[in-house]
């Protein structure tokens, strides 16, 4: 996907238009069982992997996976069961996430800024915290999302397009029915 393409409603774009329908189904148990696939094929087909170095660098998520996590964390956390479920049909990054106030300091040198909440390696300790870029490369993943770990901004480093993104997506869902958030960081 293009960096520059964000959806209307601020969410990932789908990946697939239609899931094809399972062979006749004779029994309730090939019911069962082409609705469990499907689920897990949704939930695999969803998830997004990131890489957290890109040409050798260390490099932040697009600005579709920020408006992505901005409209799932204060948009769709307060939208009614139907259309949190229709979200979850979606591609969900979960590479980025914005803080409201300082960035945590990192847990290995404890000198700088954390720009990654992630798992520290080795994974086997499962152990996650707070690394900053020179530590993150000796001790993360290298690679961000659900159950890898996030890119850590604050507020104040988004620029002005993906607010206006936000904005349009907040917008988007207002028009259909979903109250507008409370809490609005992006206008701060």
């Amino acid at each position: 996907m293009n960096d520059e393409t964000i959806c209307s409603d601020g969410l990932l774009p789908k990946l697939i238009e239609e899931w094809p329908c399972p062979p006749d189904l004779a029994s309730k148990k090939d019911v069962t069982k082409a609705a469990l696939t499907r689920i897990a094929d949704i939930h695999a087909y969803n998830e997004i992997v990131w890489p957290a170095k890109i040409d050798g660098r260390l490099q932040a998520p697009p600005r579709s996976h920020i408006v992505d996590w901005a409209i799932r964390e204060f948009v769709l956390s307060a939208a009614d069961d139907r259309t949190r479920s229709m979200s979850l049909l979606r591609p969900t990054a979960m590479t980025a996430e914005v803080t409201s106030g300082a960035l945590p300091t990192c847990g290995k040198c404890r000198l700088r800024p954390a720009r990654y909440d992630t798992v520290i390696q080795p994974a086997e300790k499962g152990n996650w915290g707070y690394l900053c870029v020179v530590c993150y490369p000796r001790h993360g993943l290298g690679s961000l999302g659900v159950g890898r770990g996030r890119y850590l901004l604050t507020w104040t480093e988004i620029d002005e397009s993906t607010v206006f993104a936000i904005k349009q997506a907040v917008a988007h869902w207002k028009a259909v029915g979903v109250s507008p958030p409370l809490d609005r960081p992006w206008e701060g």
